[in-house]
């Protein structure tokens, strides 16, 4: 499944894990379904939130997008993930950490390790409580930072958790939930 040049980074193709994943899109919740038909990719979200000032008393439109490729430099602390959209040509990258990177390939590759690690750990700590983790969101890129929220659902209720990108994404790999973009974002980060 992947290959390595002679710098020590690896290429994953992650083409079965999409397309598994994509079953997992229609398992959204009712209340972020889109209402018209538009494409799947784009919904709009407005939730009573707690906990987050994210998107709170507004609009946000978010496009649904999907791992494409992940690249490990073994030699290097960053590590580049890029996210392409479900129903549209446009992609970007991420830069995260050696553990988010590993972390994420594992999961791609079918690997479950003996023992939780920590991504394992917040998505069963959520379950055990009674929490049903909908969709990861990237709100914002400021200050070359993007910022992202776990949306969790919660006795009726929407929760947003604030999360770097790069724990979102592994989440999202782990419990194999959606990963949705703020239109804004990406525009932003494909324009830098």
């Amino acid at each position: 499944m992947g290959s390595s040049g002679n710098n020590g980074a690896r290429r994953v193709s992650l083409d079965s894990w999409i397309a598994h994943h994509q079953e997992a899109a229609s398992r959204i919740h009712p209340s972020t379904r889109p209402r018209s038909s538009e494409p799947t990719s784009i919904n709009l979200f407005f939730a009573r939130v707690r906990g987050s000032s994210c998107c709170r008393g507004r609009y946000t439109v978010a496009v649904q997008m999907e791992l494409s490729r992940i690249v490990i430099n073994e030699n290097g602390q960053e590590q580049i993930i890029f996210l392409r959209e479900v129903d549209g040509p446009r992609q970007f990258p991420i830069v995260i950490g050696l553990f988010e990177a590993n972390s994420i390939e594992r999961r791609v590759r079918g690997i479950v390790a003996q023992r939780p690690l920590t991504h394992d750990l917040l998505v069963n700590t959520i379950e055990a409580l009674g929490g049903e983790l909908q969709d990861v969101f990237i709100t914002e890129l400021r200050d070359h930072t993007y910022y992202a929220k776990l949306r969790v659902r919660f006795e009726g209720e929407l929760i947003q958790i604030d999360s770097r990108p790069s724990d979102a994404l592994a989440v999202a790999v782990t419990a194999d939930v959606p990963i949705y973009v703020a239109e804004d974002v990406i525009t932003e980060a494909m324009q830098s």
